[in-house]
Formats: structure tokens, sequence, C-alpha cells
């Protein structure tokens, strides 16, 4: 079987939860012997270091909401289509120009079309100003052409079947529809083999992620103020941009320097990181189900984490609903109890044992390929 697989981005050029996904679900697929070809809107794509049969740069930007102008290479894209021949065309994550050009040409060019889901990020992440005013530049998206596009899908993926999140409103307009949708999770990147005991390990707090709004640093670091310095903040991710400075400035203005450290991926081997801390924390206002929070189950490393999208399905660690107050008594608490601490530990690692291992990570792309197949074939018989 022929498969195009279509990200905005790679890991080539932006590592980020979704460019990872996409990374690791063209390795699962050509593992498994599918005839895989990729598409990506960043030239580095050429140069991505998987066995894809054929690589096609795809120039895009912009989005669907109304301050980002959409701009696809659609050219380049029937191309990319016409000369695979794909049986199916798997997309990436929803929100990007790319995504919503290959749904519609795809379709109309008599292709089935399947979409893995990160769930969709439409409605305010908070009711600040900025928040409101970028969830109205979505409502276009959200009520008009988001229902149009999950109507021509062959199948969509969700990372929860039982989640209320908002950020699974696309997942509940397929039920509406009657489109087929099975689960596809997230997969863990790093992850150490061997388990740390809680006394073996660092009195550290790891936050890991590129730096920017979303993934507000930020109040992880106002939480770094309010703790002991004897608790030390290390945060992961690129040291670049301006929400980065941002975050620098304010360590510099709170005096929290001797207990805050900022390392790149490349500076550190992060599965021992998360392996080694006595918490990992999540802040993110977005994410439907952080990998590294599944990364930190693995290692049986409890996590604090915002309650958005999935995280509520995960049972490694506490998660925050209310503002940050909140986070530092999940801190105090988990860092002060040993048996608590331990619950947690082991709960996460059974959790990522029964639902997140790579093996079902595998089976479920698999199984929701199989589906797509059989039920546009149903369709079109009909």
């Amino acid at each position: 079987m022929k498969i195009l697989l279509i990200s905005t981005h790679w890991p080539s050029n932006q590592r980020s939860g979704v460019s990872l996904a996409a990374a690791q679900h063209a390795q699962i697929l050509i593992d498994e012997g599918f005839t895989l070809s990729i598409v990506g809107s960043h030239p580095a794509v050429l140069n991505e270091n998987i066995g894809a049969k054929k690589k096609y740069y795809v120039a895009s930007c912009g989005s669907a909401a109304l301050y980002s102008k959409a701009q696809v290479d659609t050219i380049a894209l029937k191309t990319a289509i016409d000369d695979t021949d794909p049986d199916l065309i798997l997309i990436e994550s929803w929100q990007t120009a790319l995504s919503d050009a290959a749904i519609k040409i795809g379709s109309t060019m008599g292709r089935r079309v399947m979409m893995i889901s990160h769930g969709v990020s439409v409605h305010p992440l908070s009711w600040l100003p900025r928040d409101i005013g970028r969830s109205i530049a979505w409502l276009h998206y959200l009520f008009l052409l988001l229902p149009r596009l999950i109507g021509k899908l062959s199948m969509l993926t969700t990372l929860s079947l039982s989640s209320h999140s908002k950020r699974f409103y696309d997942r509940d307009i397929a039920f509406k529809l009657g489109i087929p949708v099975l689960p596809l999770f997230n997969q863990a990147v790093h992850i150490q083999s061997r388990y740390i005991q809680r006394e073996a390990r660092k009195q550290q707090v790891l936050v890991v992620g590129y730096f920017s709004y979303i993934k507000n640093q930020l109040a992880a670091l106002r939480l770094a103020t309010e703790l002991s310095p004897l608790i030390q903040f290390k945060f992961v991710g690129e040291k670049s941009g301006k929400y980065y400075e941002q975050c620098i400035n304010f360590v510099r203005s709170s005096g929290i320097e001797a207990h805050t450290t900022f390392e790149n991926d490349q500076e550190c081997n992060l599965s021992e990181e998360i392996a080694q801390s006595s918490l990992v924390l999540s802040t993110s206002l977005t994410e439907a189900l952080p990998i590294t929070l599944l990364e930190a189950m693995a290692a049986g490393t409890p996590f604090i984490a915002s309650d958005v999208g999935a995280v509520s399905d995960l049972q490694g660690g506490i998660t925050i609903s209310g503002d940050w107050q909140e986070y530092k008594e999940a801190v105090v608490k988990l860092l002060s109890d040993q048996q608590l601490w331990q619950s947690y530990s082991d709960s996460g690692r059974a959790c990522y044992s029964k639902c997140y291992t790579s093996f079902q990570v595998r089976q479920q792309l698999l199984s929701a390929i199989q589906v797509a197949i059989s039920s546009s074939t149903q369709m079109e018989a009909r």
C-alpha cells in the first residue's frame, strides 16, 4: 500500500510534539512495509533522516485564522499526490494551511484522507483579552470550515475517546457526521531503561518544551520564586526567541539564577534528566497529550500538569485546573510526601505500560489505517 504522510513540520526543522509524532508514524509505516512518501512545508524535509521513498517540499504558511493568511503552493501539492499515487493520504495535525489544503485537494482528487488529530485549539485558552481575540479570529474555521473538512475524511484519530475537553471538538463533530474515529495516542521518545528510586534522584523540577506563550514557562518561573532555593528548576528547550528572552529577564530580575538552569536537548540526555528528576512540570495552555508526560510516566517520575486535553486520562500525577497557587501546593505536597510520590510513580508506570507503549501506538495506527481503507471502500460501494 502506498501512503503519503503530510506534516507541516518535521524534526529536521522544528522539534515539537507534532513533528516528533510525524517522524514516529513514518518510521512505523516504513517498518511495516508500506511504501511511504512524505511532504513538509520547510525545505529541510528533503533532508529528513527517514527511509521515505520520496520527499516533497510544499511551500506554505499561515492558517485559517483571520490574523494569519493561508498560503500554499497548491501546484506542488497536487504534483506530490499525482507523483506518489497514494492509496491513503495521512495528515498530521489541524490548523495549518498545508493540512487544510491537503484535505481539500486530496478529496477532490478522489483520494482517501485520514487525519491524525492532535486536537484543535480554537476556544479561548483563558479569559484574557488576547486569548478571547484569538478565539474570535477562529470562529469562521470553528463553525464553517472545520465541519466541512471533517466531512471529507475517511477516518479521524483522537488522543482521547473519553475526555470532555474542548480540545477534542473535532472528534465530536466527526461522531455527529458518522466519520469513523479511533484512538491514536502520542508515543514517548526519550525513555530511560532503568528506574531510579526517589532517594537517589535530584531535588529537581523539570520543564520541557520550546519556549512560547502556549507552553507558559513564565508560570513555572513564577512558581520557582515561591519555593525553596534548594529545589532546582531545569528548563529544556531551544534557547531562542522573544519568549525565551522574557524568561531569562524574569530569572535575572527575580534573583533565582542559582536554582534555575536552561539547556536545549542537545546539551543534555533528556531521558536521564526525566528519570533523575523528582517531578516533571507542565504549565502548557493547549497541549492535548504532552509527550513529556508520557516519558515521565515511563520513568516513574510523577508530574504536575495543567488540566488540558487528555491529561486527565493519565494516572501518573496531579492535574491542575485552577490558578498557579495550586501548582505550588502540588509541588510542595509531592516533594514532601514520600508515600504520595511513590503512589504516583507506581501508577504512572502502570498506566504507561497499559496504554502508551510503542507497541500499542503501532497497533492503533495500523488499525486506524485499515478502517480508513475499508470505510472508504464501503462508501464507494454505496
